[in-house]
């Protein structure tokens, strides 16, 4: 590497710190895996571009990494900020296993993302590794040596792995200065700050997780199962007659066409035998005609379809079978998909077949795969990514605990299982219609803050606009048309139009003719100017400027367009990005306030869409509530000055299902 490179040990930290303190430095981690759980940690490295130390930590005992957590810790403290790339991971695993917290990074990796302002180009890749990040600022970046890690086991590291630890270290701090260069000439210096601050709160809830009542999703799964099968015998008894029925008479066709067949094959092969009994001998063996004529025969008549068995049952995750069985009771779809069976619901066995689909992906989705993944601490440990959308937001996988459902209604649902410890409480807040309030605060719609500030039930209130609705008419109960609400009209028209929905994409949400739909439109625009204007201006800035900005600078990058379609791709997503954008920037300034301000024996365990949820002990949830609310405001506030803010509700209580 051409710089000095020293193996250290615990005796040496305090010289180290004394040295390295008072400047950034770079921190890299190199482990067997990326499994916290499963995996052990075999370097920390750290240092400057001008020398890097390495401490070997494998095979350390708990009173060992205790040790090393105290002294890294104070090697951290001791900088302004630590510098990597990809920070999630080392930090997850200096917390996880060391105990250590750093509150103040420079990412490069979400560095370089704000400042590419996508996740991918036209030709559907941008590399975001460190070695094709470090290409774009001239550096070569070597990573095969990686894998020599992975077969290490107790053999000492070699002057080629620790080459390979001063490269990690020392990559990210060539690159931050750079990347801060451009980052405040393209006025990104903002949402790059962000993104740092909010990193602590996401390794936080990437090392916590979510202490999970497993005997008790276990009994939840049992009856859900029962139910489904429940359900499942009820549709069979409607379809599977008619569909055997139906079977039943093809099957007879087939039986007599192959019955035809056999004959006629028979008959042909006893008049070609006659034939052959004339011939004078020699002649060919009868075998050998009979096969090269039955061979012939079966070519110029291909043998019909053989007799398929009755169904025993329909099998309803298919689409074949369940469009073939519902036609026969006169219900003809061209799909299955729940929102085409929802024009059904008057016909009795659709009704409860929607029903079964939505058990059904309940049980596949967050059933047995779902509660598998508890670790043997009884914790469910979701990967939340900081920067896993074109507009920022925050995305969750292994699970993704931001699709379990959260409308289920009753006392035992799947939320109700995930739960707080002993003698602990779980926080729950989240924002309230915060997308239409950020809509009301960008486009300054008179009426739209008006309501706000009324703290009207925006969406009736709306409708009652729209549609003129007298004020003993209930927008929420009155329907539109069958099964779809005023109320329901308007909030879709409210989000629709701010994700860039069409009146066509409106006509089939809520299964009305375009024109109707364009009516609707129209309609909504007439009362609500200020948004219509605001929506074109940001179309027509991101087709000049080729980006879309959120109040915190935030951009979105678009590739110049090449046609008609592309250009109203690009207006589509410029009405988008800035309102769930700006929602991001919220969300990601409430979990690094609320994280700061969190002591130890309190925790962020699940951020989901616009709820942040902490869990914390019963005699502390009074205070520990008051960090929630405020961290939640301020953070809204800090961005949204024209809107009205609501003051921030906390609900508590053992589950998560407690502010249900």
């Amino acid at each position: 590497m051409g710089i000095p490179i020293d193996l250290i040990t615990l005796a040496d930290m305090p010289a180290v710190t004394a040295l390295l303190a008072g400047a950034p430095i770079g921190v890299d981690m190199e482990a067997t895996g990326l499994n916290l759980r499963k995996d052990t940690p075999i370097t920390v490295q750290f240092g400057t571009p001008a020398q890097v130390f390495v401490l070997d930590v494998r095979g350390m005992t708990d009173a060992e990494r205790k040790q090393h957590g105290e002294v890294l810790q104070r090697l951290i403290d001791s900088v302004p900020y630590i510098i990597g790339h990809n920070l999630i991971y080392d930090l997850s695993w200096l917390h996880s296993v060391f105990g250590v917290n750093a509150r103040r990074a420079h990412d490069t990796l979400l560095q370089e993302k704000v400042l590419v302002g996508r996740m991918m180009d036209s030709n559907g890749h941008i590399g975001f590794d460190m070695k094709a990040v470090a290409a774009r600022y001239g550096l070569n970046v070597e990573k095969d040596t990686r894998e020599a890690f992975l077969t290490l086991g107790a053999a000492p590291l070699t002057p080629a792995l620790l080459d390979y630890c001063a490269q990690d270290v020392l990559t990210p701090c060539l690159m931050d200065g750079q990347q801060w260069r451009a980052l405040c000439a393209n006025g990104l210096a903002e949402t790059a700050a962000l993104e740092n601050m909010t990193l602590p709160a996401i390794v936080r809830l990437n090392t916590t997780g979510f202490a999970i009542d497993v005997s008790g999703w276990k009994t939840y799964l049992e009856k859900q199962e029962a139910r489904l099968a429940e359900q499942e015998r009820a549709i069979q008894t409607i379809l599977l007659p008619a569909l055997q029925q139906a079977r039943a008479e093809a099957c007879e066709a087939d039986t007599t066409r192959l019955a035809a067949w056999e004959n006629a094959l028979a008959d042909y092969l006893d008049a070609k035998h006659a034939g052959w009994e004339e011939i004078p001998a020699p002649k060919p063996p009868w075998g050998k005609v009979k096969q090269d004529a039955a061979r012939q025969w079966k070519r110029d008549n291909p043998r019909p379809e053989k007799p398929a068995p009755l169904p025993e049952r329909v099998l309803l995750s298919s689409t074949k079978q369940l469009q073939e069985a519902l036609s026969l009771l006169g219900v003809h779809i061209a799909s299955t998909a729940s929102d085409v069976l929802e024009e059904y619901t008057d016909v009795p066995v659709v009704a409860a077949l929607l029903k079964w689909k939505e058990a059904h992906k309940l049980i596949t989705s967050f059933g047995h795969s779902l509660l598998d993944k508890v670790a043997g601490d009884g914790r469910l440990y979701a990967e939340y990514g900081q920067l896993g959308t074109d507009t920022g937001r925050l995305v969750c996988k292994s699970p993704n605990i931001q699709q379990i459902p959260s409308h289920e209604t009753g006392e035992d649902t799947i939320r109700s299982h995930f739960v707080a410890e002993p003698g602990n409480v779980l926080l729950i807040t989240d924002y309230s219609q915060i997308e239409t309030r950020i809509l009301a605060d960008l486009s300054e719609d008179t009426a739209l803050l008006d309501m706000f500030t009324r703290d009207e039930d925006v969406y009736s209130g709306t409708a009652r606009l729209m549609f003129g609705l007298d004020s003993v008419v209930n927008p929420k109960k009155e329907e539109y048309r069958l099964g779809v609400s005023y109320r329901d009209v308007a909030k879709t028209i409210t989000l629709g139009l701010a994700y860039g929905l069409s009146p066509a994409g409106l006509a089939a949400r809520i299964g009305i003719p375009q024109t109707e739909a364009e009516r609707l439109v129209a309609a909504y625009f007439q009362h609500f100017p200020g948004i219509k204007r605001c929506l074109d201006r940001l179309s027509a800035d991101a087709l000049r400027t080729g980006e879309s900005r959120t109040y915190a600078g935030r951009r979105r990058c678009y590739d110049p367009p090449r046609d008609d379609s592309e250009r109203g791709a690009i207006r589509r997503q410029a009405r988008n990005a800035p309102i769930q954008g700006t929602s991001a920037d919220i969300m990601k300034l409430a979990l690094a306030m609320i994280h700061s301000a969190l002591p130890e024996t309190a925790r962020l365990v699940g951020s989901v869409h616009d709820e942040v949820i902490i869990e914390a002990r019963e005699e502390d949830a009074d205070a520990m509530a008051v960090v929630l609310s405020r961290g939640m405001h301020q953070a809204a506030h800090t961005y949204l000055k024209r809107v009205a803010l609501p003051a921030m509700d906390v609900t508590r209580g053992k589950t998560w299902a407690a502010k249900e």
